[in-house]
């Protein structure tokens, strides 16, 4: 299905009201799980999916979430995730590529390890029934002078260093808060990598863009270095004095 196939049925299937003001869609880059952030956020299942896979092991996990305001409706995504130096995602099994949408949340608690998994999501149908709703691929994400494009290039992408990928959904879902992509990274002092990105919805002006940078971890001072700092502050002590 092309973007303006997936952009029509939404329209279709939403009821817009006219003249109301529109508000943009909005998007945050938030911890799911890292005991390394501020305040501390660790999901209790994370040491059973550590113990399923070793491969977790030392990671964090991130999610893109969008904000639907009211008289909106979210229908597509373009969604880019570079790394670089040692960082790298977590993706369960040998292939990447099959394993772009994540599995149905009751499974989780069989496999823990999905839960973690990096992925591309929508809205869930049913908040009661599920954490998600498995999104259609449109291929990658095409950027062309900077802009992202209408026309997704052929193929997505997975692996451990990259994601390039054009999806959507057709779902009738209320305004609210949900996940559209899952990242999960190894988290230290040598991250480096960038999460850019788009969404659009049925009734807003314009596509909201997005960029983020991986989170890292600030590296505590070396005891050299609190001790020149400790002397640094004893010199200038003296000098005013």
């Amino acid at each position: 299905m092309s973007r303006t196939k997936l952009l029509a049925a939404a329209v279709g299937a939403t009821l817009l009201t006219a003249g109301m003001a529109q508000a943009k869609l909005t998007v945050a880059l938030v911890p799911y799980n890292d005991p390394a952030a501020t305040p501390p956020i660790l999901q209790p299942t994370y040491a059973a999916a550590s113990a399923q896979d070793a491969g977790l092991i030392g990671k964090v996990t991130y999610d893109v979430r969008v904000t639907v305001p009211a008289g909106d409706e979210y229908t597509t995504s373009d969604l880019i995730v570079t790394t670089a130096n040692t960082t790298t995602m977590y993706n369960r099994g040998a292939n990447p590529s099959n394993n772009r949408t994540p599995t149905d949340s009751d499974d989780w608690s069989v496999s823990p390890r999905n839960e973690f998994d990096t992925f591309v999501s929508g809205p869930p149908d049913n908040v009661a029934n599920g954490f998600h709703n498995t999104p259609t691929i449109l291929g990658g994400a095409q950027v062309v002078g900077g802009n992202f494009q209408e026309t997704p290039l052929g193929t997505e992408v997975f692996s451990a260093t990259q994601m390039s990928v054009a999806y959507g959904d057709t779902h009738v879902d209320p305004p609210g808060t949900y996940t559209i992509a899952r990242i999960t990274f190894n988290k230290d002092v040598n991250n480096s990598g960038s999460v850019v990105g788009r969404v659009i919805g049925t009734n807003t002006a314009e596509a909201t863009t997005f960029s983020f940078a991986l989170p890292v971890i600030i590296p505590e001072p070396t005891s050299a270095a609190m001790l020149a700092a400790g002397i640094g502050l004893v010199a200038l002590r003296r000098r005013k004095a």
